[in-house]
């Protein structure tokens, strides 16, 4: 699955994401990085990234993950996430590394790497989630 069969799906699905400046930038087995670009008009006072933002870019971020292991899939849904604001997020883009630690049935679980851009080294936030892949309805029994 590509960045941009990613992007395309999300785009039909949920346009406030790609409208709001987010999108996906890579992927690979349970893993996906996503990227807020930096809009200054969205900006909190002293030029800072908003922690609604942190989040927002996290928990999709974790969602284009989950893609990579159960398809492009509309109802795949946040069931918890916790952040962990590091430093200031300022000065760039923001970016997010979503990396799935568990993939069953039941749960997607994994873990967010936040950072602005240029600047992997330095985390600006960390968070963890998970997500419930949609329950597949059972086919009745035709006799």
């Amino acid at each position: 699955m590509t960045p941009d069969e990613v992007n395309g799906f999300v785009a039909i699905q949920y346009p406030a994401v790609s409208e709001g400046g987010f999108s996906c930038e890579e992927t690979g087995e349970g893993v996906a990085l996503a990227r807020w670009r930096h809009q200054p008009e969205e900006l909190r006072p002293g030029g800072l990234i908003s922690g609604v933002t942190q989040f927002t870019l996290c928990d999709l971020a974790l969602w284009f993950a989950t893609f990579t292991v159960i398809g492009l899939e509309a109802m795949a849904l946040t069931a918890d996430m916790s952040i962990r604001f590091l430093r200031p997020a300022k000065g760039g883009d923001l970016l997010g590394r979503a990396t799935l630690v568990h993939s069953g049935r039941n749960r997607l679980i994994g873990e967010i790497a936040l950072w602005v851009d240029g600047a992997p080294e330095r985390l600006v936030g960390h968070a963890t989630g998970s997500y419930a892949p949609p329950r597949k309805e059972e086919t009745p029994n035709q006799t």
